[in-house]
């Protein structure tokens, strides 16, 4: 049997989906891969499950030319892509993006981030092996305060496990949640998994022995065993039932620190980073070269500990950046660099 890698590609202008077959040997059976998706404007994002016969990829379609979609496809184990139009999985209102699928021995379940509500939540939707959607109007895994985003699936023999990045706690600092989805759809077990100071964010999620199933995430980490770190870090943990974990990675910053943006250079977004020893009125802000600023990104009164904001710059041209905290006497200025 072989690997099949998916992946978003640009070769045609807009994205598509492509993916190509390598053997247990390492070789590249597809030297130029194979087109699963070329539809109006991009699609990209994939994600793959096999079931035993057939490969099925899920990604994040706009050909509507309105909102992101979620679409799929089946690929044999021979390159052969049977479904050349797509399979809708979900076009409801608002956006829904950045797919993962899972499979259960007689069914898949796809999750993605949904905003039909107007925030981001979890939704998923079972699919047969023939491709038929079970769920059309998708289940709602998660719709609590604020956003939930960024969601993982595995099958853990029984059922579904479901990760994600939650805001419902702070609106600017993710906690890890999760939840289980029964074969039938059903859900249950809605509970925190990783808390603390900063971020904890990025789910990752593999099947391991029996029920036990691998939970990695990126972490914001001030200390660890007496010793400060004041970076990410990334951890894991075998979680064999959601109440068997809640993790506080994070204790109370002891000074000051502006970190440098996350990935520099970037296009179009990154991630700004500072930690704050005390309350204070705190003023993020991007400079050009020229001194003109170009955006507030944080402007109010914050406790102590560790934040973050997404930066997107999707409207600026390439070049030096500069971003700069006043947070009562501190002050600090970074350099970052956009590349379009």
């Amino acid at each position: 049997m072989n690997f099949l890698v998916v992946w978003g590609d640009e070769r045609n202008a807009t994205d598509d989906i492509y993916c190509a077959r390598v053997n247990q040997q390492g070789n590249l059976l597809d030297q130029n891969g194979i087109l699963v998706s070329s539809a109006n404007d991009d699609q990209r994002y994939p994600a793959v499950a096999f079931n035993g016969t057939n490969y099925f990829i899920v990604w994040e379609d706009q050909r509507s030319g309105v909102d992101d979609d979620i679409y799929g496809a089946r690929v044999t184990t021979s390159g052969t892509v049977l479904d050349q139009n797509g399979i809708v999985i979900s076009n409801a209102s608002g956006d829904q993006e950045d797919p993962r699928i899972s499979f259960d021995g007689t069914n898949y379940l796809v999750v993605w981030d949904d905003d039909r509500s107007g925030v981001d939540d979890v939704y998923g939707a079972r699919v047969t092996t023939s491709g038929t959607v079970l769920d059309p109007n998708g289940i709602p895994i998660s719709t609590a305060n604020d956003q939930q985003e960024y969601a993982s699936v595995v099958f853990n023999g029984t059922n579904f496990f479901v990760a994600w990045d939650d805001y419902r706690n702070y609106s600017d600092t993710a906690d890890v949640y999760c939840a289980k989805v029964t074969t039938g759809g059903a859900v249950f077990q809605e509970t925190a998994l990783v808390s603390g100071w900063g971020n904890q964010f990025y789910t990752s999620l593999a099947h391991g022995s029996g029920s036990q199933v691998l939970l990695a995430f990126n972490g914001w980490t001030s200390d660890y065993q007496g010793l400060t770190v004041d970076k990410y870090r990334v951890w894991g943990k075998f979680v064999s039932d959601p109440s068997d974990v809640f993790i506080e990675t994070n204790t109370t910053p002891t000074e000051f620190i502006l970190y440098q943006n996350y990935p520099n250079p970037f296009n179009p977004s990154t991630i700004i980073s500072w930690q704050s020893p005390v309350g204070s009125h705190q003023v993020l802000k991007v400079f050009d070269v020229l001194g003109n600023e170009v955006a507030t990104l944080v402007d109010e009164y914050k406790e102590a500990g560790n934040y973050e904001v997404y930066f997107n710059a999707a409207s600026l041209s390439s070049g030096v950046y500069f971003y700069r905290l006043n947070a009562g006497d501190y002050v600090k200025t970074m350099k970052m660099v956009l590349l379009k």
